[in-house]
């Protein structure tokens, strides 16, 4: 539960408010909308912009670039960032992208959007400006080309595509352009992802101590069906098993095993037949050790030659770490979960 948790963390992107710009991302580059950050929530205008995207000339040639003003409708109008393209006009029905974006001068209040394609701008800092002048160019003369813009006053504050230039077509086909064009009322623009949106308020909501008690409180794997609830560490010939409440006086009234014959059959100890178990019986003592009347539960020589690993067949041993000093059950656990609990030499 934990590792799923922290590669759900860990895939989660930062989410910011773009200060810097718009990012050269697909979500943002083709829907221009600040809502696609968490941060914008709740500040999608609707009114008529107070902006207006000013051209210096009527209509435009194929490689000459003319210039276009980002600008509020008085002095005292102000915005901190923008996203601005050039699109393909016909009668107010946007087309492709079309031409590219350049700079003619040395302010660096804006930048590409994405420096591959060229032909999507945006502000490079948050503060307060009244006006930003760039130029577009064209390397052919078939089609009107209509500039558009998102523009945002302050972080709750903006109009997704809403501020739009009056359409310039190509000189060669009408030099008088579009000089009575009125640009269409602000609509709502196309939702973004809500995954983005319940992410953020999920864990925007989680605070360290939360998150802490959140993985503190997580349930435990539960016991194997066919096992009863475990109360006291019992030890058989390939593990451990959970005792019953019943089972477990009967533990405490006689806390030593009773005694194993000296060759064990495999098939003579399976208490709780659920799953096929690894076969401990492999490594049988010596028979100098039979001799001397030793129990199969004593520790085997390969562990001081070397090998440290827990035989425990369900990998139960990090249960037992509690009772890895108890003296009745040291022996056992030495056999079968030294590595758990550090027996190794």
């Amino acid at each position: 539960m934990l590792g799923s948790l922290f590669i759900l963390l860990s895939s989660i992107p930062l989410v910011l408010s773009w200060p810097d710009g718009a990012p050269c991302v697909h979500a943002a580059f083709e829907s221009m909308n600040p809502l696609e950050a968490v941060e914008h929530q709740g500040g999608l205008q609707l009114s008529v912009p107070p902006y207006e995207i000013a051209i210096d000339q009527k209509c435009y040639w194929r490689n000459q670039p003319i210039g276009l003003t980002l600008q509020g409708l008085n002095e005292s109008v102000f915005f901190k960032g923008f996203v601005i393209q050039p699109f393909k006009w016909n009668n107010d029905q946007l087309g492709n992208r079309i031409g590219q974006l350049v700079r003619l001068d040395d302010n660096g209040s804006w930048q590409q959007q994405c420096f591959r394609f060229k032909d999507s701008a945006t502000h490079s800092h948050d503060e307060k400006k009244k006006h930003i002048k760039m130029w577009w160019k064209n390397d052919d003369e078939l089609d009107t080309v209509q500039f558009v813009a998102t523009v945002v006053k302050h972080q709750t504050m903006f109009w997704v595509k809403s501020v739009r230039s009056r359409p310039i077509p190509p000189c060669r086909l009408n030099r008088d352009g579009f000089p009575s064009y009125r640009a269409p009322l602000p609509t709502v623009p196309p939702p973004v992802k809500q995954f983005k949106m319940e992410t953020f308020r999920v864990f925007d909501s989680i605070g360290a101590e939360t998150l802490d008690q959140t993985l503190h409180n997580q349930p435990q794997p539960s016991p194997i069906a066919t096992s009863p609830t475990m109360t006291k560490i019992i030890p058989v010939v390939d593990g451990f098993q959970r005792g019953s409440a019943s089972f477990s006086a009967q533990v405490q009234t006689s806390t030593a095993p009773p005694p194993l014959p000296a060759t064990v059959q495999t098939t003579t100890f399976r208490p709780i037949p659920a799953r096929p178990r690894q076969q401990i019986v492999a490594q049988q003592p010596s028979p100098a050790f039979r001799r001397r009347g030793q129990s199969t539960f004593r520790q085997s020589s390969s562990f001081s030659s070397g090998t440290c690993i827990d035989r425990d067949p369900q990998n139960r041993c990090p249960q037992w770490r509690q009772f890895c000093r108890s003296p009745s059950h040291q022996r056992y656990l030495s056999t079968f979960c030294a590595r758990t609990c550090q027996f190794c030499r």
